[in-house]
Formats: C-alpha cells, structure tokens, sequence
C-alpha cells in the first residue's frame, strides 16, 4: 500500500494530487448526538471508499467517551488508477431529505512512481 495523504477539512473544495496505492483521509467533525451524520454521496473516477468510522476523543486511550461529545468521521478513499476524481459527502439526518452542509473533494491521482 502507499503513502497516505492525509486532507484535514477547512473548507470544501479541496484538490489534492495523489499517486496509485495511496489513500486520502478524510475527516470532518461530527456529532451523532445531534442526529446528523457524514455519509459518501457520490465517489468518482479512480477513488474507492476503503471505510467510514466514527471516532470520539479517548478513543484507545482507556478513557470513557464524553457523553454527546462530538468526533471525527474518518472517510478512507484509495486510489486505485490514473485520472480524476472526486468525492462528495453530505452531513444529513436520516429520516429528512435535505444536507445541512456539503463537503467535496477532487484528487489528481498519477501513476505510482509519476
């Protein structure tokens, strides 16, 4: 497996450029408390979603969670061929059809070794 570039969020619209092997992070802040949630929208081009967890600060640690206390959604994406693409997220509730907010993110990928 290859490096893994890591994109920590300040604002969508994030372009990145990668190479064939490696994985982009993702991670948006949440809180599942509040009933909404990070979830992959759309993937294009040469991305695959590896994984979507949640995790709350002490995770590891031995330390209980703070109840209601917001986390990271880590989104793993590999790329695993040349090209564009690009990846959309929603923070949504289950049960309504709009998003409170929307993150996008386009990656350059290059052949490994470019």
């Amino acid at each position: 497996m290859g490096a893994i570039a890591e994109i920590v969020v300040t604002k969508t619209g994030t372009s990145t450029a990668a190479a064939v092997g490696d994985e982009i992070l993702v991670q948006l802040p949440e809180n599942a408390t509040t009933g909404y949630q990070w979830s992959v929208e759309r993937v294009s081009g040469p991305l695959e979603v590896v994984s979507s967890e949640l995790t709350l600060p002490g995770a590891g640690t031995g330390r209980a969670p703070v109840p209601g206390a917001g986390g990271q959604r880590l989104v793993r994406l590999a790329v695993v061929a040349p090209g564009l693409g690009a990846a959309e997220l929603v923070l949504s509730r289950s049960w309504e059809t709009s998003s409170l907010e929307r993150f996008e993110v386009e990656v350059r990928a290059e052949p490994t070794g470019s």
